[in-house]
């Protein structure tokens, strides 16, 4: 596993939750070109809506984030979640994102939120709790 500057097929992105008991440090999101066209897409559809009086956001079901609990001994996550940027492609394996922990809690109500600005995250709550989850922005250009 590496954070790159480079396309992968996987972004990594920080994430919090407001649940007292549960936890979550990053989200990581597969991209594909397909998924990658559909993203550009919303933003592009948000965007046409802008100029609408009170215009904020545009919300679309979307289940493509996985959230997951920091673990102690990784380095490469322990610096990307204390870092500075808020995402970054990573390269890594289905094996080695199947080793990684994710919150107790089953996630549901899925959404990708995109606002005026070109700028998306991602949310979920908890389908038992109601707790909310959520990523940090993304820069649909940056992608």
């Amino acid at each position: 596993m590496k954070l790159s500057k480079e396309r992968t097929g996987n972004i990594i992105v920080k994430a919090w939750t407001n649940s007292e008991w549960d936890d979550t440090n990053f989200a990581i999101i597969g991209v594909s070109e397909d998924y990658l066209q559909a993203l550009v897409l919303r933003s592009e559809a948000a965007n046409k809506l802008s100029e609408m009086d009170r215009f904020i956001s545009m919300k679309f079901v979307d289940g493509h984030a996985d959230y997951y609990i920091l673990p102690e001994d990784n380095e490469v996550l322990h610096g990307f979640v204390t870092g500075k940027d808020d995402w970054s492609y990573i390269d890594i394996s289905l094996e080695e994102i199947s080793e990684l922990s994710k919150p107790e809690q089953h996630m549901d109500c899925e959404v990708s939120i995109f606002d005026k600005y070109g700028w998306f995250t991602y949310s979920a709550q908890g389908k038992h709790t109601g707790e909310d989850f959520y990523t940090s922005e993304i820069v649909i250009s940056q992608l």
